[in-house]
């Protein structure tokens, strides 16, 4: 038995204008997912209601612009069942029950303000103490996990990167990964200064992999922003086991100033001779015996 759900997730940086809405038509079109999340919308009450009908999806869920920037949207067809939980104008937290599956979604938009980010992070860490369900985190952390996420003028200080890992590491959090374009996000400067960042992922526990091993998460250009959309493909799949995925091994700069980070290195160095040495032998000794027979 299995089931399949697509998720759209995107920092549209403004749905007021005809042209980004009927493209945005077209991704649906072309994808046809079930659950919509939506950042940045700069809408109020109204233009939301006519977002709903232009792009044909009955439910939905607002945090309205505040001023005349931010707002939220979750827009879901007919056939999901959906229950928002709890909301601000930096998430929409809901339960979602797939075919008597439930599982918890949020969808995330990082404080734009760097003295303000902060905040965001210790709403995730209140969001993980709040749930007992599979979860998965969508949306625009504005944030880097690693430094190769990030290319261009300047860098992302360490100190930030530190503590985007720290929070995903303290809400035992995994990163999905993508499919495409490594970079989500582009400042468009090209006479100069071009920047291009990995800040729209998707985050999972483990109990939310093991329900959707074979999810995948494809990045797709969005012409009327400067993030990129992502599709969430999720599959549930009783009949094959889950897929056990292997992360990357990244080496960052900042691990050296530990004291003992000589010794760590050292040490595992020494085991790893060791193993490559007995390894061989093994294999020897099999080929002897092989000889042998």
């Amino acid at each position: 038995m299995s089931s399949f759900m697509k998720i759209l997730s995107l920092n549209c940086r403004g749905l007021g204008i005809l042209e980004a809405v009927q493209e945005l038509r077209c991704l649906i079109s072309e994808e046809d997912p079930k659950l919509l999340f939506l950042s940045e919308t700069k809408l109020d009450r109204d233009g939301f209601r006519r977002l709903k009908r232009k792009i044909e999806f009955k439910q939905g869920f607002e945090v309205p612009r505040v001023g005349l920037g931010g707002g939220l949207t979750l827009l879901w067809r007919d056939n999901v069942e959906i229950d928002v939980q709890t909301s601000s104008p930096h998430h929409i937290d809901a339960l979602i029950n797939q075919n008597g599956v439930v599982w918890c979604f949020t969808g995330f938009y990082r404080h734009p303000e760097t003295s303000k980010r902060g905040e965001s992070w210790e709403l995730m860490r209140h969001l993980h103490a709040s749930h007992s369900l599979p979860w998965f985190l969508n949306g625009d952390f504005n944030g880097i996990l690693h430094s190769d996420e990030y290319w261009g003028s300047g860098s992302r200080p360490f100190n930030q990167i530190a503590e985007f890992t720290r929070v995903v590491d303290d809400c035992s959090l995994i990163d999905l990964g993508y499919r495409g374009p490594k970079f989500t996000w582009c400042n468009r400067r090209f006479e100069g200064n071009l920047v291009y960042a990995r800040l729209d992922r998707g985050l999972h526990n483990l109990e939310w992999m093991q329900l959707f091993p074979q999810s995948k998460l494809p990045h797709v250009p969005f012409g009327f922003s400067d993030h990129m959309a992502l599709f969430v493909k999720l599959q549930t799949d009783a009949v094959n086991p889950p897929i056990r995925k292997h992360r990357m091994f990244r080496f960052e700069a900042f691990w050296m100033r530990d004291p003992n980070c000589e010794d760590i290195i050292r040490s595992s160095w020494d085991f790893l001779q060791w193993g490559t040495l007995m390894f061989r032998v093994i294999q020897k000794i099999k080929a002897v015996r092989v000889a042998l027979l």
